[in-house]
C-alpha cells in the first residue's frame, strides 16, 4: 500500500508498514515525510541530499566513493560550477534492506549503515568531504529512513538499552552528541569511623554539562567555555577522574560513548575500575569505538589504542551520568528529558495519555472517536491526553539543506496493535521535538 501525502507532508507513526521481504512489524514505525516515490510494495529508491558537501581535496575528475555496500551508495550531484554547488547523495535502492522487516534484514541494515558512516568518515579525513559532513550525512540518512520505534534512537545516537529478550547482546551505552546535555549526579564516599553505620556513599548534588562540538577538529566538548579557554594535558589517574576539568582534558575525541556497568554499580567502599562505573570512552575513529564497545560489553579492558588513541575514563565515587535532550512544549518552553523518554512518559507529567480512534487526521484530532472496542488494523488513532485534550507531536524535518529545517506533525497509530503492548504513545522523543497541547 502507498502512504498518502499531505500538504505539508507529515511524519506518520503507523502500524501498517510491511516489509517487501514479507516481514511484519513488531512495533510501530515512523514513516518520514515525502516517503519514497512509489508504493510500499514497490517503494523505489530513497535519496538523501546534502548540499555543499565537497571538501578541500574534492575533485570532479575523480569523484570520491565509499566502499561497496549492499544498502547504501554515495553519488554526487553538481548543480552548477564549483564545489559550492556540489551535493552529496546517499541512495538506498528499492531492493535495500531499508524496506525489509525480517530481523536478519534489520540487523544487516544497521551494519551497512555503520559501514556507510565509516566510509564517509574516511572521505572526511582525506579532505574529500567537508569537515563535519560525515556525521551530518549519517544523521540526515537516519532521519529519512522508515524506522521502528526502537530503531529511532539507535540510528541517531546508538542508544542501546538492556534487551531483556537477549541479555547476552551488547547493551547499556549511548553516544554523546551535540544537542545533548549530560547530567552527572555524584555520590562521594563518606567515612565516619571504623564500623560506623554512617559509612557509605552520600549524594553530593548534580552537575549539567552541555555537549557540543569544536569546529576545527570536530572534537566532542563537555563545555564550550572550559574547552575553548585553554587546552590542558590529560591527567593520568589510575583511580578515575574527579570532574569536568579531568574529563575535558581526557578526550579531544571525535566520538564519545557513555557506558553503563554491565552487571552492577560498585558497592561500598568502591571499585577502582571502569567495569562497575559509568564510563566515558573517546575515539577518533568509528572502527575503534566498535572495538572498544566489544571489549567493554564483554568484560574485557578497553584497549588504549587501535587505529588511533582510545581514551577510557570514569568519575570516582559512584557517579551516575544521564544524557538529556531538549523538548519544546507549545514551541515556547524547553524541557530537558533523559534520552529514551517516550511521548507517554512526557505527557504523564501533565495528563493521562489515552487514544481517540478514527480516521487519520492532519491536524492532531480524529474525525471519529470511540472509547469502546479497539479499532481494526486498518484504522489509526491520534494522540490524546485524558479523554478530550488533543496532543500534537512535531518533529524537525530537513530533507535538503536548501529548503531549511521544517517541523512536521507526527500522526498517531492505534493502541495495542502489537503483542508487546507497544502503541503510539511509546514514541521515543528526539532532540527538539515539540509537544503541543492545551489543558
Amino acid at each position: 500500500m502507498a502512504f498518502p501525502q499531505t500538504t505539508p507532508p507529515n511524519y506518520q507513526a503507523t502500524n501498517q508498514f510491511q516489509g517487501t521481504d514479507g516481514g511484519s512489524p513488531v512495533e510501530p514505525f515512523i514513516i518520514p515525510p515525502e516517503y519514497g516515490p512509489g508504493s510500499q510494495a514497490n517503494p523505489g529508491a530513497l535519496v538523501v541530499q546534502v548540499a555543499q558537501a565537497a571538501g578541500p581535496k574534492w575533485s570532479s575528475s575523480s569523484l570520491p566513493v565509499i566502499p561497496a555496500n549492499p544498502d547504501f551508495a554515495l553519488k554526487w550531484l553538481t548543480l552548477g560550477s564549483g564545489k559550492a554547488t556540489t551535493t552529496a547523495q546517499i541512495i538506498a535502492s528499492s531492493t535495500s534492506n531499508v524496506w525489509n522487516l525480517k530481523p536478519a534484514a534489520r540487523a544487516a541494515l544497521k551494519a551497512n549503515f555503520d559501514l556507510m558512516y565509516q566510509g564517509l568518515e574516511g572521505l572526511e579525513y582525506q579532505g574529500q568531504l567537508a569537515s563535519g559532513f560525515a556525521y551530518l550525512i549519517a544523521q540526515r540518512t537516519a532521519e529519512a529512513m522508515p524506522l521502528g520505534y526502537s530503531e529511532t534512537l539507535l540510528y541517531r545516537c546508538n542508544y542501546t538499552p538492556l534487551n531483556p529478550a537477549n541479555s547476552a547482546s551488547a547493551h547499556g551505552f549511548v553516544d554523546l552528541v551535540p544537542g545533548m546535555r549530560l547530567r552527572v549526579e555524584a555520590a562521594s564516599g563518606l567515612f565516619s569511623g571504623p564500623g560506623s553505620n554512617f559509612n557509605g556513599f552520600a549524594g553530593t548534588g548534580a552537575s549539567y554539562w552541555q555537549i557540543t562540538r569544536r569546529r576545527s577538529d570536530q572534537a566532542i566538548l563537555f563545555d564550550s567555555f572550559a574547552a575553548n579557554i585553554n587546552s590542558y594535558a590529560p591527567m593520568a589517574n589510575a583511580t578515575g577522574l574527579w570532574g569536568l576539568v579531568d574529563l575535558q582534558s581526557a578526550g579531544n575525541s571525535r566520538y564519545i560513548r557513555l557506558f553503563y556497568p554491565q552487571s552492577q554499580f560498585a558497592a561500598w567502599p568502591g571499585y577502582a575500575s571502569a567495569s562497575e562505573m559509568c564510563t566515558i570512552v573517546g575515539t577518533q575513529y568509528l572502527v575503534d569505538m566498535a572495538a572498544a564497545t566489544a571489549a567493554y560489553t564483554s568484560g574485557r579492558p578497553v584497549p588504549p589504542s587501535g587505529k588511533g588513541p582510545i581514551s577510557c575514563a570514569y568519575l570516582r565515587g559512584r557517579a551516575v551520568m544521564v544524557p538529556e535532550v531538549p523538548i519544546w512544549i507549545n514551541r515556547s518552553t524547553v524541557f530537558y528529558v533523559p534520552v529514551g523518554t517516550t511521548a507517554r512518559q512526557f505527557i504523564e507529567a501533565f495528563a493521562i495519555p489515552t487514544f481517540t480512534y478514527g480516521a487519520q487526521a492532519s491536524q492532531g484530532s480524529a474525525s471519529q472517536s470511540s472509547q469502546g472496542n479497539k479499532p481494526s488494523s486498518s484504522q489509526s488513532g491520534d494522540f490524546q491526553a485524558s479523554a478530550s485534550v488533543p496532543v500534537t507531536v512535531y518533529r524537525a524535518w530537513s530533507p535538503w539543506d536548501m529548503r531549511g529545517a521544517l517541523t512536521q506533525q507526527i500522526t498517531g497509530v492505534a493502541d495495542g496493535m502489537f503483542a508487546t503492548g507497544t502503541d503510539g504513545w511509546d514514541l521515543p522523543l528526539v532532540r527538539s521535538d515539540n509537544i503541543s497541547f492545551t489543558l
